[in-house]
């Protein structure tokens, strides 16, 4: 086994967990907030989330109990919920305004912790739309329609945390919040997205809708059922965060870490989808028969702009900037086609990672593990994919993200001495 992964530096890698000030959520954003999946959508009937918990989440026939009841939800029928006060004014929505099925809809949850950036919030909503989701922004308001929220977010903010306790709070909060709208795909507002397309008929998950994670344990990207996502909430209400922080030798917790000790268990599923460094990839990013190389998902965290040197302040112009770099590059390239839901997954979700996906996935264990981590691929395995002086932008790439990565330094001895060799 790898030795326990570095969760000074992950931590800061991790989520920014997607928030928006009140201010921007204003009665005007109301319809965008709420509707923007609405449209062509595959809505089932209006339903409930009444009775889907007992508030006592504490044994694992429980969790069965909540995944058959939540799968019930498409049959069952409901009319106008009520919402405690204190959500921006608005008090009653109706449900069948915001539960959907529809898995062409992505969300973002966004609640202002002092943390929050509109602006790249923007961003993440114009590059999911012009790859064809129907981006949709929750907050608060949605997570307290689960009959778990009081309970849960009271105990949540008992947990030992070294961020402020409200953004926190928040990050758990979306994972209600996402069982509550009946589930999909839920991102970090700093994931720009350059060619992940929505799945061709609206109606397919990974891993069969099984809760997975797609930054590895890092929920930057995940997918699920709206039974998985109370599933998730529910075990991390009901696990001793002492028996959490003890197995991935911590100090706090975050939904991040509770995902991290789930992996350790098979309690979730994780894959490497999204990338890190938009700098590694080779330019123009096809592959070896000239089709461009997929998914091309990008993670600009706290952890990231400061590999790239970046202004912190202006992570929306950093992020349009590789955005608008990574789109005029890949038009070299032949487009991806798929008509059905099978070649869809063959192309963004494969069971064996493409040459890219393994790639990153060593660079991403190497930088954060080290040792036998960096030895997984041959750095010509890895310039398939990552140049060691050249990025989509023309950076000298991973010395740039990170010139002290063992891996990093590795592939830059290694390549260059070959060179130099020949």
């Amino acid at each position: 086994p790898c030795p326990a992964p570095n969760f000074g530096q992950i931590q800061r890698a991790s989520h920014t967990c997607d928030k928006m000030s009140s201010s921007a959520t204003s009665t005007t954003e109301t319809s965008s907030l709420l509707g923007d999946g609405r449209g062509g959508n595959s809505h089932t009937s209006p339903a409930t989330i009444r009775d889907v918990c007992d508030g006592t989440p504490t044994a694992t026939s429980h969790t069965r109990v909540l995944m058959a009841t939540l799968l019930g939800l498409a049959a069952s029928m409901g009319a106008l919920r009520t919402y405690r006060n204190g959500f921006g004014g608005l008090e009653r929505l109706r449900m069948e305004d915001w539960y959907t099925t529809d898995r062409c809809t992505v969300y973002a949850y966004f609640e202002d912790q002092g943390m929050g950036d509109g602006a790249a919030m923007e961003v993440w909503r114009r590059t999911w739309a012009a790859a064809g989701w129907k981006p949709v922004v929750l907050d608060e308001r949605h997570a307290a329609a689960h009959p778990n929220y009081e309970e849960f977010k009271g105990k949540f903010a008992t947990y030992p945390t070294t961020n402020p306790a409200g953004y926190e709070v928040a990050c758990y909060l979306r994972h209600l919040a996402l069982a509550a709208v009946g589930g999909g795909w839920l991102c970090d507002y700093d994931l720009f997205n350059v060619n992940l397309a929505p799945p061709p008929k609206c109606d397919w998950l990974p891993n069969d809708g099984a809760l997975t994670t797609h930054d590895s344990f890092v929920p930057a990207l995940t997918s699920g059922t709206a039974a998985e996502y109370t599933r998730i909430a529910v075990e991390m209400a009901a696990t001793d965060v002492n028996v959490v922080m003890a197995a991935v030798q911590v100090a706090m917790v975050s939904d991040m870490i509770f995902m991290r000790y789930f992996e350790q268990r098979g309690a979730i599923k994780t894959r490497f989808t999204t990338l890190t460094s938009p700098t590694f990839i080779r330019n123009p990013p096809c592959d070896e028969h000239g089709v461009e190389f997929a998914p091309m998902v990008f993670h600009m965290s706290h952890d990231m702009m400061t590999m790239l040197n970046a202004d912190m302040g202006n992570r929306a112009g950093v992020m349009t900037q590789y955005y608008e770099g990574l789109m005029q590059s890949k038009a070299q390239c032949t487009q991806l086609t798929f008509d059905n839901n099978s070649d869809y997954a063959n192309s963004f979700f494969p069971e064996t990672p493409t040459p890219m996906q393994h790639a990153y996935k060593v660079e991403f264990q190497c930088a954060h593990d080290g040792g036998e981590a960096c030895n997984v691929m041959t750095p010509e395995e890895i310039n398939q994919v990552i140049l060691p002086n050249k990025g989509a932008l023309g950076q000298d790439a991973l010395q740039q993200h990170n010139p002290a990565a063992p891996m990093h330094e590795k592939l830059n001895t290694e390549y260059m001495g070959k060179n130099a060799a020949t």
